[in-house]
């Protein structure tokens, strides 16, 4: 995403800006879910250049057969929105705590 926009979305003009926000959904219970949600303005428009790509296949269906996420992306006149779902059940929570273990370690 942050390639993406700096190569053709928001972070490639000087006023463009990225709005980046996060919740953990339904704390605490099996179905705990951290949700990113990632909003561009004031690029240029998407236009042609955001053809669906590696990327947007990640995060509609890779993240899914991996890890049981969702994410979707759109390229709309205001900017690319997109919005990932991740089961805190993955996992993942417990892989980010080894990496920053580790990192620390070193």
């Amino acid at each position: 995403m942050v390639t993406n926009a700096v190569s053709h979305g928001a972070l490639s003009v000087p006023q463009g800006r990225v709005h980046l926000g996060w919740e953990i959904a339904e704390a605490g219970t099996p179905a705990a879910r951290l949700v990113i949600r990632w909003r561009e303005s004031g690029g240029p428009e998407p236009g042609k250049l955001r053809e669906r790509g590696y990327g947007s296949e990640l995060i509609e269906k890779g993240l899914h057969q991996e890890i049981g996420a969702t994410g979707s992306i759109a390229f709309a006149d205001g900017g690319t929105t997109a919005e990932l779902t991740l089961p805190l059940s993955s996992g993942l929570v417990q892989v980010a705590e080894a990496v920053a273990e580790a990192i620390g370690n070193k």
